[in-house]
């Protein structure tokens, strides 16, 4: 009996094995925003950005943001509150070291705001808007409404490509 399970058990572990080795693995093509070991994600103040023929020269700004209690001791550390105190709105936006970095990006990148335009339905913003170079380079040096630059962001790099820029949102 021992010696009958032990070859059924023996079969079924040889089938799934099988099976396993010879199923087809789905494979999209399409360009992955996952952060992968050889892409480096950061907040950031976008500084700067200039054209350079095909190609976009950004420069910026790492910055550290902060939340609940990483925020309160981030503060705390600097002075900014007692023991005890906490941060209004929860976060802190800490920027210690004042350095500016300079990466690339071409048509390629995704663009993502958060507070760029209001959905009256909903009455709430277009989340994750997707938004054009033009429109980038535009809300950074704008002169009337919200100018972007110096506002945080979240970048994804690749080296020193940027492929995506996410505005981070501020409560």
């Amino acid at each position: 009996m021992k010696m009958k399970l032990k070859f059924i058990a023996l079969m079924i572990f040889s089938f799934l094995i099988a099976v396993g080795c010879s199923s087809k693995v789905k494979n999209d093509s399409k360009p992955s925003d996952e952060v992968t070991p050889q892409n480096d994600t950061l907040f950031c103040y976008i500084k700067s950005v200039d054209i350079q023929g095909q190609l976009y020269e950004i420069k910026f700004d790492r910055i550290d943001f902060l939340h609940s209690e990483e925020a309160q001791k981030g503060m705390i550390e600097d002075g900014l509150l007692k023991p005890g105190e906490w941060p209004l709105n929860d976060y802190y936006i800490r920027n210690k070291e004042q350095s500016i970095e300079t990466g690339w990006f071409d048509e390629s990148v995704r663009i993502l705001m958060q507070t760029y335009s209001f959905n009256e339905v909903d009455e709430d913003f277009n989340w994750n808007q997707k938004i054009t170079i033009k429109e980038f380079l535009h809300i950074l040096t704008r002169e009337e409404g919200v100018n972007y630059i110096n506002h945080p962001f979240n970048i994804i790099l690749s080296g020193d490509k940027v492929i995506q820029i996410k505005e981070q949102y501020i409560p």
